[in-house]
């Protein structure tokens, strides 16, 4: 029998569609013990106590559209919270797939901790090319 769900929720407070930056605070709430179908007798609470170590207390995040082509990215940065300076870096870049409107190029970096919340302990670097049906701006 696996660990239930994390006992931590992140709550982000986010501006409207057509933002160029801003400032993504967040916390964490922790949960009592889950009793679901089959609780762990032998767990105590947090899954990931030591999540702010590794991604901080915000992020801060921007999208900027120049003509057809939309720039985004994300900052992370734990300012020596537990005795470690950790961050992530997140760069994205979306274009109209040949001429659409609905569906976009997209390619996406990513290094640091904090790619996912399961593995918000790893370091990852990673390149990620593909398509997607919506963008945060619209042109």
């Amino acid at each position: 029998v696996g660990k239930s769900l994390s006992r931590r929720t992140r709550l982000v407070p986010r501006a409207g569609s057509g933002q160029i930056g801003c400032l993504l605070p967040w916390l964490h709430l922790r949960r009592k013990r889950q009793q679901g179908f089959f609780p762990d007798p032998n767990e105590e609470g947090d899954d990931n106590p030591d999540i702010l170590d590794y991604m901080g207390y915000g992020d801060i995040a921007f999208t900027y559209l120049w003509h057809r082509h939309q720039f985004g990215g994300l900052l992370r940065y734990n300012f020596g919270k537990g005795s470690a300076h950790r961050g992530a870096v997140k760069l994205d870049w979306s274009y109209p797939f040949f001429g659409s409107h609905t569906i976009f190029w997209y390619l996406q970096f990513f290094n640091g901790y904090g790619e996912s919340l399961i593995d918000y302990n790893r370091n990852y670097t990673k390149a990620s090319f593909g398509f997607s049906f919506s963008r945060g701006i619209a042109n």
